[in-house]
């Protein structure tokens, strides 16, 4: 079952008070983070503005990682590729350039990294 957090509508100072509407999550993130972050919210006494703030850098963070998975998916990089399963013997990289990229030190220099070309099994 789905909790539900009820939200008050109000169109301005003519009318005090609008409709009740329900808002149900529908995110992963608020399905996942939400109800904790409420009793975390509740336990500790958040003015709701905390709360407020807690559950949208919740949202936030959750919709960035959905959207990194949803392109990552989407461009259809090769998965599985490691050094583990370098055949050097088909590969047209020089064995030094091969053995200077498995030490990873390139990464710690903050260089980048293109490769290009096929893929090979």
């Amino acid at each position: 079952m789905v909790d539900t957090v009820e939200i008050a509508s109000r169109s301005g100072p003519s009318r005090p008070e609008g409709p009740r509407r329900t808002f149900h999550p529908t995110s992963r993130c608020e399905r996942t983070h939400a109800p904790d972050l409420l009793a975390t919210a509740r336990a500790q006494r958040w003015e709701p503005v905390e709360t407020l703030r807690a559950l949208l850098t919740e949202e936030l963070t959750g919709r960035q990682a959905s959207s990194i998975r949803t392109r990552m998916n989407t461009a259809g990089f090769p998965t599985g590729k490691t050094f583990d399963t370098w055949n050097q013997a088909v590969s047209s990289v020089p064995e030094p350039t091969a053995r200077s990229l498995q030490t990873l030190e390139w990464i710690e220099r903050h260089k980048n990294l293109v490769v290009a070309g096929r893929s090979r099994n």
